[in-house]
């Protein structure tokens, strides 16, 4: 057992790297907002991933344990959200933005080939579930939910 100090405000969620050697760190901030810090378990070193700070943020690692994905909400207009989802490789910390939204993102997870990224995206408290292709850059949903079926314009006909 290890303990590790930090003085990066409350920390808000801890997940360890699949190969064991790091921890990423969700923490929130005096000003409510969050950020992302990573602690190498080896060299007992600890540093912010990025300086991208926000309302909500959600990360998880890739399996192969040197890139982090994750995604920042903030407040945008008319109830939605600005999000934006990243990845981020380690330990060079180069950044590159896979893609933007007005919806909010959490539980990411891949596959054993670490080629998909699941999530569930919510808008107006209702979840779907979505995949992301890494390679490709495309983006799947993989569920309807019973309150889009039944909202008015969902469907269209054509000829009435």
């Amino acid at each position: 057992l290890v303990q590790i100090g930090l003085g990066v405000g409350d920390v808000q969620r801890i997940q360890k790297s699949p190969d064991g050697s790091k921890l990423i760190c969700l923490t929130r901030g005096p000003d409510e907002n969050y950020s992302i810090v990573v602690n190498d378990l080896e060299s007992k070193e600890s540093f912010a991933l990025t300086s991208i700070r926000a309302k909500r943020m959600t990360a998880s690692w890739h399996p192969d344990s040197k890139n982090i994905i994750f995604a920042s909400s903030n407040p945008g207009l008319k109830d939605r959200w600005q999000t934006n989802i990243y990845s981020v490789r380690i330990p060079q910390l180069s950044i590159s933005k896979l893609f933007g939204s007005n919806f909010l993102y959490k539980d990411f997870s891949f596959d054993e080939n670490g080629e998909m990224l699941y999530f569930l995206s919510n808008y107006d408290n209702n979840y779907e579930v979505y995949r992301f292709n890494l390679q490709t850059q495309s983006q799947e949903r993989l569920t309807i939910s019973t309150h889009d079926e039944t909202r008015l314009g969902f469907w269209t006909f054509s000829g009435i």
